[in-house]
């Protein structure tokens, strides 16, 4: 048996998501797993060759993917017949919504500036360009 390489093994490989409209909290939650894993392993890459700027954003999406997949087992766990009508509901934003607009009014209800917010993400993407 030949080793594995970086791309025999993903999270789309290891627990892939069909199509969003037709996902279950369970498939959410198996991903995202896989997705906590996969970006440990990023980070304890880019450590180990002194990109901590690297290593930091591997862990942000990591710590993203894990409150994923917590909060989707949780709802499986405690509130199994809301978890279907949540994944509805996502897919319906995402399908037939816009997420980013949903983002901005939840930021807004928060009194965080969501304009603020995008504007230093393009800026951020300029200079790292």
């Amino acid at each position: 048996m030949s080793p594995l390489t970086a791309t025999d093994v993903t999270p789309d490989t290891a627990a892939p998501i069909p199509s969003l409209a037709t996902m279950t909290p369970r498939q959410l939650a198996d991903h995202h797993t896989a997705v906590v894993l996969h970006q440990t392993g990023l980070a304890r890459g880019h450590i180990s060759r002194g990109d901590n700027a690297a290593a930091h954003t591997a862990y942000h999406a990591s710590t993203t993917a894990y409150t994923i997949a917590y909060l989707a087992r949780a709802l499986l766990e405690h509130a199994p017949a809301a978890a279907d009508k949540v994944m509805e509901d996502l897919a319906a934003q995402f399908v037939f919504g816009d997420a980013s607009e949903w983002a901005a009014d939840r930021a807004r209800e928060a009194g965080i500036d969501p304009d603020a917010l995008i504007e230093s993400g393009v800026q951020a993407a300029k200079e790292n360009s």
